[in-house]
């Protein structure tokens, strides 16, 4: 992202995706850019004093490439003029292919919620809320499967009130790479052997599942999912290493 190319690198890159991939709603161009800026005292405490030149000679040593070109050290003035320029040239290049998709860029949001004082000025906007990442992060899988379940109760009371809704995603699909983590962290519902790369379904994603088959909680149908005698429960692979 430090390269003043990367704008235009990124709108090629939108255009032969978008035109790859059927069923497009909505689009995120970039996931959380603002990540950099979030660290950023972190990492120039890390990266400061003797020490810390020490960690970034034997970082860039290992990368082979300065430090810098890790996203989460991209310089702020950088992911300003590069970052923005990039979501702008992308954003152009997937409507260009596809004017009907709805595209935006994700911000890394923790907790936000309305001020004492200011839930009217929230509740007016009515703005539209879509639920890009929500998981457990744990080798427990069975806390995993209560999770999701009171997750989506507490999803489906929110449009009882009102809320406008748009979706909802599980994080994640599979057991991931974390930025800050690693392999260690296990979010996923579909598990991963790293030394394989084989799929493993677990219990969570039966559980999912029958929730969205169903299309409504329903005690019946997670219980059901998590209590399967099925193989299934102690993770099977998928098939598709």
């Amino acid at each position: 992202m430090t390269c003043d190319a990367f704008p235009a690198l990124f709108a090629r890159y939108c255009e032969t995706v978008t035109r790859s991939l059927r069923g497009l709603v909505v689009v995120c161009s970039m996931n959380e850019m603002n990540v950099p800026l979030i660290i950023h005292d972190v990492a120039r405490d890390l990266l400061s004093g003797p020490e810390g030149e020490a960690r970034r000679a034997a970082a860039e040593r290992a990368l082979g490439a300065p430090i810098s070109s890790n996203f989460l050290f991209t310089p702020p003035d950088a992911l300003v003029r590069n970052g923005l320029g990039a979501h702008a040239t992308g954003r152009d290049a997937i409507k260009a292919v596809r004017p009907d998709v709805q595209v935006g860029v994700t911000l890394s949001l923790q907790d936000e919620q309305a001020e004492p004082g200011a839930e009217a000025v929230r509740d007016a906007r009515r703005t539209p809320v879509l639920v890009t990442e929500n998981g457990f992060s744990g080798d427990d899988d069975e806390r995993r499967c209560a999770f999701v379940g009171e997750s989506l109760d507490h999803l489906q009371r929110a449009i009882a009130d009102g809320v406008d809704m748009r979706g909802y995603f599980d994080w994640s699909l599979l057991d991931n790479y974390e930025w800050m983590s690693g392999y260690g962290p296990k979010f996923g519902i579909v598990g991963v052997d790293r030394s394989t790369q084989r799929r493993m379904i677990k219990p969570s994603a039966l559980t999912y599942g029958a929730i969205a088959r169903a299309g409504a909680i329903g005690a019946v149908e997670a219980r059901s999912a998590m209590t399967s005698p099925s193989p299934l429960r102690a993770a099977t692979p998928l098939g598709i290493g």
